[in-house]
This record gives C-alpha cells, structure tokens and sequence, in this order.
C-alpha cells in the first residue's frame, strides 16, 4: 500500500475510531451520567483522559485531585510497569477505592474499575471508569460504625454479666413477656425467649430456685406493677435479697436488682439482675462478729478501768445543814441527758423524781441530816425524769453515811445508779410470770373443759351404744328392728373410737413419740379411698363433691400413707360437717415444681361454702382443745382434730393455713414436699387414641375443662358441653358432617338428663361402636346392668387422675373395657377366701368369736389358738403348705405375737419362710407396726376390726 493508501486507511481507521469513542461517550453519558465522573485509557505507557464531567484529572500521565494522604496509592494503581506486570501474571480487571478532592474543596469518595487488553496490534491497553461512590461509602462506614459500637456496648455488657450478675431477663410488662440473656459459645450474646411469660414465668422461677422460706416474699418483689410504681414515681431501682439454689443441693445469698425503662411505644421493660451477694454478706457477718467482740472486750476492759466511782452515774456530797448538793462525779452518759446542769438543791432534785416516789425519796434525803456522823446506807428505786422514750428512767438513789474520822469531818454521799434497763428486765419478767400464770390457769381450764367435754362426749355414744344393744335385746323378734339398731351401734362405735384416737395422738405428739413412716403411696388410690370413707357424710346432706386433679403429674410418692390420710380426712369431714345441706365442697390438687432433686410440690386445696369460722376463733384454731361455737346444736368432737392435723404437717416439713369469714366458707391449704417414686411419672397415653375426636358431658365447667386437658394431652381433639340434651344435639350433627365422636365421657348425675339416657339416645340417634364412659362418684352396681343394656362401655370413678383415664383408655383399645376402669369394684365380700385355711392366734374369747364369724362369712376355714406357742405347735405339726395365712395377736400370755412370729420364721419349713403371716392387734401406733415388721410380719391390721380392710386384706394376699 503507498503512502496515500495508508494514509487515507490511517485516517479512516481515526475516523471510525473518534465515531465509536463518540457513540460510546454517549452511551456512558446516558447509562452511567448519574455515577460515572470520568473514563481514562492507559495506552503506550501512559495515563490518558478519555471522558471526563466534572473537571481535568490527569496531567503528565498523573492523577490529578487526589486526596494527598491517597496520592501515591493511586498512582501506584495506575503505574505501567505494575500494571503490565499485573497482566502478565493473569490480572484482566482489579479496582480502588479512594478520596479526590472535589471542586469546592471537599472529599469525595470514588472507585476506580480498570480493564487491561491487548488491541489488533498487540499492544497493552487499559480502560479505567471512575464512579463517585461517596454516599454508599458514607453508609457503609456509618453502619461499620454502628457495628463497631454496638459491638463494643455488648463486650461491655458480656463483661458486665461475667463479672456481676449470674443470670440477667429482660421483661416487658405490657406484654406480659419474659427473655433470659445466654452467653453463647464463641462469647457473644444472646436472649432466649422463656415460653411461660412474665407472671406465670416469674412464679415458677421463684418456685424452682428460691429457699422455701424466701419464696413468698421474693414472689411479692417481682410484682411488675409495684416495680414500675418505684421506679417511676419514686426513681428508685428496686433490690431484693434472698437465698437462691446453687444447683447442688445448696443455697447462696444473691441480690435481684431490677432497673426499667419505658420504649417509644410506651411498654415498660424490666432488666432482671440477679447477682451472687453470698461471699459479701458472709463476709461482711464476718466482720461485724469481728467488731462485736472487739466491742465487748473493750467494755470489759473499760469496766476493770473504771474503778468503784463507776458503778454510779451520778455521786453527790450532800450538805444537809444547808440542803445543797455538790456534784463529784459525773458519767459521760449523764452529761449527755443533762446539758441544762445538775439540780444544786434538795427540792431541785426532788423535782426530777417521778410524783409516785417524791415522798419516798424526800424522806431518804431528810434522812442524811438526821444521821450525820453515823455509818449507814439507805437505798430506794425511783423514776427520774430522763431523755429516753416515756420521759422517766429507773435509778437507784443510794445515802450513804460516813462518821467523822481523823483529819475529816462527818459526810453523806447521795449516789445514782441506773438500773432501768434491769428494772425494765424485772417488769418484763413480772409481766411474762404473770402471763405464763394466766396461761396455766387457762390451760388448766382448757384441760378442765377438755375432761367435761370428754366425759361427755364418751358417754354419748356409750349412752347410745348401751341403750341400742336394750332395744335389740327387746325386740329379737323383729329383724328390721334390730338391723337397725346394729347399724347405729356401729355409727356410735366408730364416734367412739375417733375420739379415743384423736386424745392417744395428741398424748403421743406431745410425748415426742409419733413418728412419720416413709412408704409408697398412690394418690390416686388415697384420694379415692378418701372420696369412699367421706361420701356417706356428704350424701346425708345432699352435698355436691368437685375434684381437681388434672394437674398431677406423678401420682406416686414416699410419704406416709396413714398419716396422709388422717389430715385430709380431718379437713373434709369438718368441712362436710360445717357445710349445710345442698352445699359444695372442693377439694384442688396441684403439683408444682420443688426446689428440691426428686421432690414434688404438692398442694392440696379444700374448700367449702360453709358457714365458716369468725377471726377470733382463726387465731386459736389449731390450739388444743378449741371448738368453735355454731350458734346451733352443740359442737361435738375432741377439739384435738385441727391440732393434730397441724402437729403432723409440721413433722411432715409442710405448711397448713385457713382462710375463713362467717357466712361465707373456708379454705384449708396444705402444701407439701413429697419424694417422687419415678421423676418421669408412670401415666402415658394409648397411642390408638391419639388424633381421634372425643366429646366430654359433665354439668361442672371446671370438670369439663381438666378433662379435655387429660385427653389433648394424650393426642386428642376434645369438645365439651354442661348438658345432656346439647351432648345428644352435637353427636348428632357431628354424625351428619361425618366427623363422628370416636369417645364420649359422660357424668352420670347432670340436671337435664342424666349420663345413662343421654348415652341411650347417642347410641339409638348416631349408633356405632364409639366407646362411652359413664363419670361417677358414687357407687354404681345399682345402675350397671341398666347402663350396660344403654350402651355404655364402661365406668370412670371421680376423681379422675390421668392414670385411671389412660389405664380405662387402653383397656377400651384392646376390647377389655366390659366392666369398670378396674374390672369391678372392690365390694364383693362373699367367698373371697373360699378354700383357704388361716390360723388365727387370739387370747381374749370375744375377739375370737368376732374374728371368725368375719373369716368364716368370707368362705374361709379358721384354725383359733389361744396364745404365741399355741400357734408355733400348730403350723410345726401340720404339714408344708396347710396354712395360708396367720393373724396373729401381740399381747398374748405365755409367748407374744413379736416371739410367735420370729418362732414360726426360724421353723426351717419352706411355708413357714413365705407364708404370710400378719399382726391383728390393738397396737396401732407406728413403732408397734415397725416392730411387726422387724418380728418378720407381713403387715399389720389394726382392732377394732374394720371388715372392709380385713376383707381387702384377704382378697389381696389370698387371690
């Protein structure tokens, strides 16, 4: 090509060039205008504009308007040799990020993206584009400081936690919410929200750490509404301090101090702290024993020092002549309470001495002038007036006499000494000796009254007892006649030996001699024998019974099972008994969480609408011998029941407190730590019923309400409804929708339709299989076979606790619910030990001829021997195997029960090592059944003879 050829190519290659740098000028202008301030090219080694907006920037191959402080950063950016270097080891594109100066002088950010090729020619080319990123760099370093600031506001605050508190929440009153802090492991923070909220959280917090002793007061702190009080009105950041659980089975002093703040949306948060205050109290108690003994030993060191002068406060050289006195010796203490001066007369000081003991101490000082030069010390307590409380202190005022000797005349000396502290000891103990007197006296009355009420109450039932067995005897003829005599001579019996009982426990407790056994019990099995032993009582009065046991979690404990029974049975009869006609009694069971590993804390709840108790007589309630006076017919009992009640709560390690107002009812409240036999608990749900539909009929609410609970908890839907015709209403519309009922529990005494017809008419209207529960607390053996033939599936004893509605539930899944939740009830007596042969060992002829007319009616064959050896002979000489059980007496002439059953166990006979063998005796204290135990029995059965528990007895070893 010539020279004109290349030329023109050359011209039209710059041509076609300055077009593209021109289109692409614009496309930049259009696209980027908002943020691209200037475009460059690096081209035969150096830096050239290409675009720019605003201003020059490059001048001589340098960058121009760069921050000073960025300057050789940003032309190291731009370097050729870097940047060729950077090419050759792979780089195509890198970027920077620094300061320019703008045109009025301020900074502005920027970035720079360079793009390094080769062109056609192979030449080393770069493209840089400068965008101004000041803003976005603005809210990046903001928020990097933000961070930064936080971060550091919270390594403070992690320190501050490490450092003082052991445990930090956060809680939003309004919200009724409650947060934990949690330091996590890397050392950052963190708050874990605590499902139970602020007012049910702070309780349960305070009843799972808190000493048993601390807990109510500590609850009262953490009310949120008196904190938000004290902070805001009174500035104040509230502090509490009390003994918290350390996790070990010991306890620490800590501090809960608790500060606030209300956000912009007006909710008041609290910030909880609870710090470990133990080393610093204990410390602190340290040093003031420290300086306690400090004190008493300079006291008694001062005392040694001070001399004879003093043992009085005050010493007066008397001038009787004159009637003056002259002040020689004064106590410091003296000086403080008299800064006016000291009396300088006789009438002065008369002045200061209370009017009761003028005279008396205006002869005392009269007296100095008419014993001058005699040796003599008169002495007189009196009442000076003084600074202290009241105005008036004790003093004794001393003359003392001095004859004239060589080189001295005669001289009196008046001298005070304070004695009110003593003195007020004195009164104080006049006053104690007066009460103790006042309270013998009516002690002695109380017993007196006690004997009375005593002799009457025996005699009551005697009188009754005695005067039945006349009727009976007259009337012998008449069976119907005579069974009812028999059975009110049973009812008398029973009084009779309730309140022989109750004096032999009160006699016992004060003697230090009642002991509290620790054996398995099931609460479910004690709050039903409880129902059966009070439900007589409260359907002669036609009482309503509710029962709360929903939230028992573990029905098996270590208590004492007698005992447990004594107090409630205690409370409920007095309930029963004070309740009118028609009323209701309730009885709430709750099991909280225990302080103690291993523990339940179980409140026992008894209320009725009675006619409740006035506040004079609440304050003696548990006193001796105290019964309250209805107004009505005369109040029977000991007065020992609430007593004893009180008495084994307290041995027990439990609390027992009443409320009460006249006309309105009571409520006891028993709380109790009771050892759990399994922590996990023992109830579980059937899985076959879980996710089915049940529908639950009772006219209680609250009733309603707990079982629906029992049955959500075990996988159910539940609904529930108060009446009988609605339950009817709802299966069947349930039926018409296809969602039928897959259970039903229903009452069997409800006001519009009882449980027996209500099931009938589901049955007939919905039929199906769907099992169906009749709920009762009473017996049911008249209405079962009408209830069978209704339709119902089996029966449910109230109370209910989660284990006898799972146990019936399972039983129901497996087609085994044809009879009760237990396969009947335990009340058939007849033939229960029909084939059995049991050895009876009793001295006295009566209690013979008592005990095996019971055995016998029981189908069993009875052996009787009359004494402990009697019975060793017999089991010796008969052959292995022919006994099936020993009732053995304990006071028994020629050898006891303890000796005969040690005997028989040593006999070196298979059966004499198994076979049962049980105390029947009238020892029925606790160490009388531990020592029954320790001889080798089996158990123990206590006279009189209760033919229910002899029969549970025989039905329980004999099955």
């Amino acid at each position: 090509m010539d020279e004109r050829g290349a030329g023109a190519e050359a011209g039209w290659r710059g041509t076609f060039s300055v077009m593209l740098l021109q289109r692409y000028v614009a496309m930049i202008e259009r696209d980027y205008a908002a943020n691209v301030s200037s475009w460059f090219t690096f081209e035969n080694g150096l830096v050239k504009k290409v675009y720019e907006r605003r201003h020059e920037s490059v001048e001589d191959g340098k960058i121009r308007f760069v921050h000073p402080e960025d300057a050789d950063m940003v032309n190291s950016f731009h370097d050729p040799d870097t940047v060729r270097r950077e090419y050759a080891g792979g780089l195509r594109q890198k970027a920077l990020e620094y300061r320019r100066l703008a045109d009025d002088g301020k900074v502005i950010y920027v970035r720079a993206d360079m793009y390094i090729f080769e062109d056609e020619g192979g030449a080393l080319k770069s493209q840089t584009y400068i965008e101004d990123i000041t803003e976005s760099k603005k809210a990046r370093l903001a928020v990097s400081e933000a961070r930064r600031a936080q971060r550091q506001l919270e390594l403070k605050f992690v320190s501050l936690i490490k450092n003082n508190y052991i445990k930090i929440y956060e809680a939003v009153r309004e919200r009724d919410s409650l947060a934990e802090y949690e330091l996590s492991g890397d050392g950052l923070l963190s708050t874990r929200s605590l499902p139970l909220g602020w007012k049910r959280g702070a309780a349960e917090l305070v009843a799972r750490v808190a000493h048993p002793e601390d807990r109510a007061a500590y609850l009262a702190f953490l009310d949120a509404d008196s904190i938000v009080r004290e902070i805001e009105e009174n500035g104040k950041h509230p502090f509490h301090i009390y003994r918290r659980s350390d996790g070990s089975g010991g306890w620490l002093w800590c501090r809960t101090t608790v500060r606030g703040y209300r956000d912009e949306d007006g909710d008041f948060h609290l910030i909880i702290c609870v710090q470990d205050v133990d080393a610093e109290l204990r410390e602190r108690e340290k040093a003031a024993d420290e300086l306690r003994r400090a004190y008493a030993e300079a006291r008694r060191r001062a005392k040694e020092l001070e001399g004879v002068g003093q043992m009085f406060s005050t010493i007066y050289r008397l001038d009787a002549a004159l009637g003056r006195l002259e002040c020689v010796h004064l106590s410091p203490e003296e000086r403080e309470l008299n800064p006016g001066g000291l009396p300088r007369r006789l009438e002065d000081i008369l002045s200061d001495v209370h009017g009761e003991d003028r005279e008396a101490a205006a002869f005392l000082l009269t007296a100095g002038k008419a014993e001058s030069g005699k040796k003599a010390v008169r002495e007189l307590d009196l009442r000076l007036k003084s600074a202290r409380p009241g105005g008036y202190a004790w003093a004794r005022m001393s003359l003392i006499s001095l004859p004239e000797v060589e080189g001295h005349g005669a001289e009196a000396f008046v001298t005070m000494q304070d004695i009110h502290e003593r003195k007020t000891r004195e009164v104080e103990l006049k006053t104690a000796l007066e009460t103790a007197l006042n309270s013998a006296r009516q002690a002695n009355e109380a017993k007196t009254n006690f004997l009375s009420n005593m002799s009457h109450d025996i005699r009551t039932p005697m009188n009754a007892i005695i005067g039945l067995i006349n009727i009976a005897e007259t009337h012998l003829d008449e069976p119907e006649r005579v069974r009812d005599c028999l059975k009110k001579i049973s009812v008398s019996a029973s009084h009779l030996l309730g309140i022989i009982n109750d004096v032999l426990d009160m006699s016992r407790i004060e003697s230090g001699k009642m002991t509290i056994a620790e054996e398995a019990v099931d609460l479910s099995e004690l709050i039903h024998r409880l129902i059966t032993i009070i439900q007589p009582q409260i359907k002669s009065k036609d009482q309503k019974l509710i029962v709360d046991t929903s939230s028992i979690r573990n029905e098996s404990v270590i208590s004492d099972n007698t005992r447990l029974m004594q107090i409630f049975l205690n409370i409920l009869s007095n309930a029963a008994k004070f309740t009118p006609s028609g009323g209701t009694l309730e009885i709430r069971i709750s099991q909280l969480p225990s302080a103690r590993a291993g523990f339940g804390t179980y409140q026992f709840v008894f209320a009725d609408n009675g006619i409740g108790m006035s506040r004079d007589f609440l304050s003696r309630l548990f006193m001796p011998f105290e019964r309250a006076e209805t107004g009505a017919a005369r109040t029977e009992g000991t007065g020992l029941g609430m007593t004893i009640t009180k008495s084994i709560v307290d041995m027990m390690g439990g609390t027992i407190s009443c409320r009460s107002e006249l006309g309105a009812g009571t409520t006891f409240t028993v709380t109790l730590d009771l050892r759990l036999q399994d922590e996990n608990g023992c109830a579980y749900a059937p899985d076959e019923f879980a996710g089915l539909h049940a529908l639950v009929v009772d006219d209680d609410e609250k009733t309603c309400e707990n079982l629906s609970q029992l049955l959500e908890e075990a996988g159910m839907s539940c609904e529930w409804t108060l009446f009988g015709k609605e339950a009817v209403a709802r299966a069947e519309m349930m039926h018409r929708r296809g969602k039928p009922f897959k259970l039903y529990l229903i009452d069997w005494l409800m006001p519009d339709m009882n449980g027996i017809e209500t099931t009938r008419r589901i049955r007939r209207s919905v039929g199906g299989d769907a099992p169906i529960f009749i709920l009762t607390a009473y017996d049911w053996s008249d209405i079962e076979e009408e209830a069978r033939e209704a339709g119902v599936t089996a029966f449910l004893s109230k109370p209910l606790f989660r284990s006898n509605l799972y146990h019936t539930l399972r039983q129901a899944s497996r087609g085994a619910g044809q009879g009760s939740e237990t396969g009947g009830r335990a009340g058939e007596t007849s033939r229960i030990a029909e084939g059995k042969r049991i050895l009876l060992a009793e001295d006295n002829e009566i209690n013979t001829e008592i005990a095996v007319e019971l055995l016998s009616q029981a189908g069993a064959e009875v052996v009787p021997v009359r004494n402990g050896r009697e019975a060793v002979e017999a089991l010796a000489g008969s052959p292995e195997g022919y006994f099936d059980l020993v009732l053995m007496d304990i006071q028994m002439p020629v050898m006891n029960g303890y000796d005969a059953a040690g005997a028989i166990r040593s006999l070196g006979r298979r059966d004499a090592a198994e076979l049962p063998i049980y105390a029947m005796t009238a020892n029925v204290f606790d160490e009388d059944i531990r020592l029954a135990f320790e001889a080798g029995m089996d158990g123990h059965v206590g006279k009189p003879i209760d033919a229910g528990e002899l029969y549970a007895l025989l039905r329980e070893r004999l099955k």
